[in-house]
């Protein structure tokens, strides 16, 4: 028998357009009526690293941005963490803005980072550390 192998692209890459409308049926309330109805072009991009440091680290970055909102994610697994091979180590940081709902608009930022242990082939023990507003 005779095997090809090829290692898999460390990069990987995704994009797309769209466009949405903040269209919704809710009553106009006083105060809000500068915000007029119109279409809004949304494009995202991903980009993800694999075998990042020749190691099986994974970073990832992932964002969406138009008129109405603003999303940005990136997250970094280290599997295998200090030599454990039950051990994984996860930080997450995200930012979103919107502004599609007329009554209303909100900012969220936050992180986290997760500590996850495998005690058996399907028991997993998580610790997750929240932060954010």
């Amino acid at each position: 028998m005779l095997y090809e192998l090829e290692e898999a692209r460390r990069y990987s890459f995704s994009w797309g357009w769209a466009r949405s409308s903040p269209h919704r049926r809710l009553r106009v309330l006083p105060g809000c009526a500068g915000r007029a109805d119109r279409l809004s072009p949304r494009f995202s991009f991903g980009v993800t690293r694999e075998n990042l440091w020749g190691e099986a680290h994974t970073i990832s970055l992932r964002t969406r941005i138009s008129t109405l909102e603003q999303l940005g994610l990136l997250t970094y697994n280290w599997p295998r963490f200090d030599g454990n091979r039950n051990l994984t180590v996860s930080f997450t940081a995200l930012y979103e803005a919107s502004r599609d709902v007329r009554t209303f608009d909100y900012k969220r930022e936050e992180g986290s980072m997760q500590l996850q242990q495998r005690v058996g082939k399907s028991l997993l023990f998580t610790i997750v550390t929240p932060t954010g507003g």
